[in-house]
């Protein structure tokens, strides 16, 4: 029988979720620079209009892009 794959399952088989972060309330585009580029957390605010919020439930990481799929802007 196969075992269900928990939220937690996944986080602990990765330490950062790299992600494309839009800040929720003034659409300004949000990426995670200087400690927080290395640092596992979840809560993200806003250098635009100083909204915080968690995209997701697990350590994210906003990125310029997605890991293989561009690497140079």
């Amino acid at each position: 029988m196969a075992k269900k794959l928990s939220i937690r399952m996944i986080q602990d088989a990765i330490d950062i979720f790299p992600m494309l972060l839009w800040c929720p309330a003034c659409g300004e585009r949000h990426i995670d620079e200087g400690e927080f580029a290395t640092k596992p957390h979840h809560t993200h605010a806003c250098q635009s209009c100083g909204m915080v919020w968690r995209p997701a439930r697990v350590n994210t990481l906003g990125v310029r892009f997605l890991p293989g799929f561009k690497n140079n802007p």
